[in-house]
């Protein structure tokens, strides 16, 4: 809240003229929204899409379509930007046309780059699996490997890359492929109930810890096997064909010779190889774009928030009879006036307008809104304070009172003298790395962030800690002696006392005088200290509550009126 006369909020009209350019009214509005935050809707009856600087808004809307696009993509690969960080100044028209350029060609880039990488990716998938399923062969159709099946289950797992293969009888039709090892159950399950018992199936494990043809689409590993149904006649075949689709399963051709089998397959290693090159060549060209995006990822985000937040205040704006100019209303400080009409003309300036803008001074009977300056110091207590309510137009702020008042009565409750200083070097130390903060942010994590947005409140909670601390002679929740005891054991020569004794003392002839500062150190070693501090600290508890719900009444009272 604003005391002097100077910090009274005036409405101002500003007519920008210029050659039916917006480039002439977007610089002078980014000068402008430097120093005025309230504008004023003058176009109420007219719905978001009949507003000016539609398509402009639509732009920003696409651009930052695809900064999230960029984003997910960076954090896909964890890239860590640079951690000192700067806010770059709103762009110009110009400067955002250039922007919007560059991103429109990074994500062009970038997303054929995906959409060829998962083609290749599938296709090197596809001729992995074709690759064990011929391997996986060779042991289905081996002759003389003294194996025994039963189901899916081999008594002696033969070796997937065992070369005695044979091939299968001539009788049988036959269809080989791979499934995923988690609907192993359910396809045998399903080939045993549909075509009653006459498929044999058998299923061998890919243990091949391929580290792309392995992956699924998600980035996730997934267990696959290689099977072979046999069984006789088309019918079934169309029925084996049919489950296999349902469940998922990929088929691929098998040749009934060995020779032909070995012949596709060392085609297959072969392409393999070179595939899994142009993979990886593919994969250094995106991360060489994600690296080109993230070192100014932050940069473009920002730099379009002011740039559509510039056009969106913009779009509030009123044209004027002629058609040459815009109109705008909106609140500012009597003091800053001066520097708005300063801003009109350094935006003329810059746009090369000839024109001079025009700002006209408003009177109202309207209430103004409430604007709060503050500093490094009061920023966090109004932030407490606006939690709650903001005062209207010419009440009492009461955050001012609030920079002292909250920490001491955190310090009252929370008084000790070593968690104090504590406190209070913590936010030392973060006052004395501003700068070095102040230029990671963005980087920062939620709770840092927070604790960091509040630095002077835990350093003057600290002081105010190690203040009560030291009034309730209390250190990590142990006493402390330091100017004596106002109380003296009684003096009686007849009496000898053991360590073991208790003393009653009386106030009356065994205390000199109230101890000067706080509770006197007799108290910790006191039978009665946890009832004498607990009614203490209570009584105290009611009198300042008091203090303040009346401090807030009158507060009030003062705004009331």
């Amino acid at each position: 809240m604003c005391f002097t006369h100077n910090n009274v909020y005036v409405k101002a009209t500003f007519e920008n003229y210029h050659n039916c350019f917006n480039y002439n009214s977007y610089t002078c509005n980014h000068e402008v929204l430097i120093i005025v935050s309230i504008f004023k809707q003058m176009l109420k009856g007219n719905s978001l899409f009949q507003r000016s600087f539609v398509p402009e808004l639509k732009r920003a809307d696409e651009m930052e379509r695809k900064l999230r696009y960029f984003v997910d993509e960076v954090n896909k690969e964890d890239i860590v930007a640079p951690l000192d960080y700067t806010f770059p100044p709103a762009p110009t028209a110009l400067e955002i046309s250039d922007l919007e350029s560059n991103i429109d060609r990074l994500h062009e880039e970038l997303k054929e780059v995906n959409s060829n990488l998962g083609a290749l990716v599938k296709s090197y998938t596809e001729l992995l699996e074709m690759k064990h399923t011929l391997i996986s062969a060779d042991v289905f159709f081996a002759k003389g490997s003294g194996s025994i099946w039963s189901g899916n289950t081999p008594h002696r797992s033969p070796s997937p890359y065992d070369t005695e293969g044979g091939e299968y009888p001539r009788h049988l039709c036959y269809v080989t492929g791979i499934i995923d090892q988690p609907k192993i159950t359910t396809f045998e399950r399903i080939l045993w109930r549909t075509c009653r018992g006459n498929v044999f199936v058998r299923i061998a494990e890919i243990t091949d810890e391929d580290p792309i043809g392995m992956y699924n689409s998600d980035g996730d590993y997934t267990p696959k096997s290689a099977f072979i149904c046999m069984f006789q006649g088309e019918e079934l075949k169309a029925r084996v064909m049919k489950i296999c689709n349902g469940m998922g399963a990929r088929i691929y051709p098998c040749k009934e010779k060995v020779a032909e089998r070995r012949t596709i397959r060392d085609h297959v290693t072969l392409r393999l190889d070179e595939m899994a090159d142009v993979i990886g060549q593919t994969q250094e060209y995106r991360m060489k774009c994600l690296a080109e995006v993230a070192a100014d990822l932050r940069d473009w985000i920002v730099k379009l928030k002011k740039w559509r937040a510039i056009y969106y205040t913009m779009s509030k704006f009123n044209v004027d009879d002629t058609h040459t100019g815009y109109i705008a209303e909106g609140w500012a400080q009597v003091s800053k006036l001066p520097d708005i009409q300063n801003a009109l003309n350094r935006g003329a300036k810059t746009s090369g307008s000839r024109v001079r803008p025009i700002m006209n001074r408003v009177y109202t009977d309207e209430s103004p809104p409430t604007h709060h300056l503050t500093n490094k110091l009061t920023k966090g207590y109004q932030a407490l304070i606006d939690a709650y309510g903001v005062a209207t137009y010419q009440e009492i702020n009461p955050a001012i009172f609030t920079v002292v008042t909250f920490p001491f009565l955190f310090g009252i409750m929370f008084g000790d003298m070593g968690h104090g200083p504590f406190l209070f070097f913590f936010g030392v130390w973060m006052i004395y790395k501003e700068e070095h903060f102040d230029k990671r942010k963005a980087v920062m994590s939620e709770i840092f962030y927070m604790l960091y947005a509040g630095r002077y409140i835990i350093l003057m909670m600290g002081i105010f800690a190690a203040y009560a601390g030291f009034l309730y002679n209390d250190i990590y929740s142990k006493g402390f002696n330091i100017f004596g005891s106002s109380w003296h054991m009684p003096r009686n020569d007849k009496v000898n006392y053991s360590s073991t004794d208790y003393v009653t003392l009386d106030p009356k002839y065994d205390y000199d005088q109230p101890y000067f500062y706080g509770i006197d150190p007799m108290w910790i070693i006191a039978e009665n200290e946890l009832t004498f501090m607990n009614s203490y600290k209570m009584k105290m508890s009611v009198i300042l509550g008091l203090c303040q719900m009346t401090f807030g009444l009158c507060l009030s009272c003062i705004n009331y009126k």
